[in-house]
């Protein structure tokens, strides 16, 4: 199996009691490079959500409310 990376966009911080949650959507423009990117696991225009629950402050702090980020989908060997 290939890896896939999905361009991503933070749509959401939302802070909780102990933890923050995190909303990232499928990213598309029309810019070549960037969709190529995305091409890798759709294409047409993508569609999908990751959703994280984050403890750890450092970890919060390093997601942008509008900014993108690539996510990288391998599998993992077994240990």
């Amino acid at each position: 199996m290939s890896n896939v990376r999905a361009r991503m966009v933070c749509t959401a911080k939302t802070p909780h009691e102990g933890y923050t949650e995190i909303a990232l959507d499928a990213l598309y423009d029309s810019d070549e490079s960037h969709a190529k990117t995305n091409a890798s696991w759709s294409e047409a225009t993508p569609s999908g959500r990751v959703t994280m629950t984050i403890t750890n402050p450092a970890a919060v702090d390093a997601f942008e409310l509008n900014r993108a980020y690539y996510i990288d989908f391998s599998p993992v060997d077994d240990e």
